[in-house]
């Protein structure tokens, strides 16, 4: 069971944009956080309809990628996803899925085994390297002393195509959101403009 305290504070912080891959009893919910009227629901995208529990069973026994939590004092504003290499992870991994962990880098030489830095930077690494990051309502354990959920790779799951598109496509929407910066997002005076750009121009 997850802390109401652990759900709340992660929800502030954005959780709620996330998918949540959930199993209860025997239907499977893929969906969203949400808080009405003080209670928690999770809000079914319809993703999985159909789908049974021992579908997702491999990935949620052995798809772990690593842990969404909540740390102060980060120079990013967001959930932090730490890699497995931060974490107590329980999960059977293979040796095929530790090395791809260790071998999927981003631009910063970040790889996911050892990945600290801002969720959005994060899923998009996993996206990268065709990984479907979602959710997990597991609780993890995290070697910096604080706890957080797990994070799991859909893509283990024996699921429909169909499936696994709608949830890339969502995940891919919800990492654009917040990495591309449009003309409007960044305003600069003419001296800033000057000062960054103006040595440039002068050589065009």
């Amino acid at each position: 069971m997850v802390p109401r305290e652990l759900l709340k504070d992660l929800f502030a912080r954005g959780l709620g944009d996330m998918l949540i891959l959930h199993v209860s009893n025997s239907k499977v919910v893929l969906g969203n956080v949400l808080f009405e009227k003080g209670k928690i629901i999770l809000k079914d995208h319809g993703f999985v309809e159909g789908v049974r529990r021992e579908q997702v069973a491999p990935c949620l026994e052995s798809g772990a990628i690593g842990a969404l939590c909540s740390i102060e004092d980060r120079d990013w504003e967001s959930l932090t996803v730490l890699g497995i290499d931060h974490c107590y992870i329980t999960a059977d991994l293979s040796e095929t899925r530790t090395n791809l962990l260790g071998l999927s880098r981003d631009q910063y030489g970040d790889t996911l085994m050892d990945f600290d830095g801002s969720v959005y930077r994060a899923f998009k690494l996993m996206l990268d390297c065709n990984l479907i990051p979602v959710v997990v309502m597991d609780v993890v354990k995290i070697k910096l002393g604080v706890s957080g959920l797990s994070i799991c790779d859909l893509r283990l799951a024996s699921i429909p195509l169909s499936t696994i598109h709608a949830a890339y496509d969502h995940q891919q929407h919800f990492v654009e959101e917040h990495l591309t910066v449009s003309v409007e997002d960044f305003e600069v005076d003419s001296d800033e403009f000057n000062e960054m750009f103006g040595a440039y121009l002068e050589t065009v």
